[in-house]
């Protein structure tokens, strides 16, 4: 931990960002201090909560082998809103339990996986508005895509029918008391907290970006480098101007 103080104020919103995976896909390097543009991966989405006036304040979920790296990370961004930096479980489920641990009070909590790298403010502030009539929101986009059913000998077994299909993506949105009850009931562990919040309480999703991109092979990191030097570019533009 970067500290034993938890987060306790019933009226902050509280951002938990996931970076405790093992990375298996990416062969020997940690995804989340890849350097994309100059700066590790997981300083981009941290700066939108840094910077965002919705988030008052970060739990940062590390594994074990990156928290002296973490913390040294910290320090060299000065991210003042990452109050706790905890470990991680053997399962997304678990690293999202070990980050709420870490919260008595809270209004509000955004569950964001540190491998998309592209959010906004103008997503947080959509997210903020449909929870805020709903109690919940997730972000996410249509199924376009023609999908298939396939057996373990890569045969098709169906086509499925893609018309009520979205992809879902982070950060994900939820009172308090809703994600932190679903938490402690869920009896299956899900892959995202819509998962785990929808067998209790209703759930709603919002259009999200197509360049919301999670990265989780070699050949995303090229096409996050794009998305995120356009953004930079833009960010210049307008200081300029």
């Amino acid at each position: 931990m970067l500290n034993n103080k938890h987060v306790n104020n019933k009226d902050h919103n509280v951002a938990i960002v996931l970076a405790a995976g093992n990375s298996s896909r990416m062969l020997d390097q940690d995804k989340i201090f890849i350097s994309i543009l100059g700066k590790p991966l997981l300083y981009y989405s941290l700066k939108v909560f840094e910077e965002s006036p919705i988030i008052d304040s970060i739990v940062l979920v590390m594994s074990q082998k990156n928290i002296h790296l973490t913390k040294a990370f910290v320090k060299e961004y000065q991210f003042k809103k990452i109050q706790v930096i905890c470990l991680g479980g053997d399962s997304r489920f678990q690293s999202v339990k070990n980050g709420l641990n870490y919260i008595d009070e809270a209004q509000w909590v955004f569950v964001h996986d540190a491998a998309r790298p592209y959010i906004s403010q103008e997503l947080l502030d959509k997210l903020m508005n449909k929870a805020q009539k709903f109690g919940s929101a997730i972000p996410g986009r249509p199924v376009f895509d023609t999908l298939k059913s396939v057996n373990n000998l890569f045969e098709i077994t169906s086509t499925v029918d893609r018309n009520l299909l979205w992809a879902a993506q982070t950060p994900q949105v939820f009172r308090f008391n809703v994600i932190s009850d679903a938490y402690r009931k869920a009896e299956i562990e899900g892959t995202d907290d819509s998962a785990i919040v929808e067998q209790f309480y209703p759930v709603n999703i919002v259009f999200g970006s197509p360049l919301n991109l999670k990265v989780t092979v070699a050949e995303d990191i090229p096409i996050m480098e794009s998305v995120l030097k356009s953004v930079v570019e833009v960010d210049k533009e307008m200081d300029i101007n």
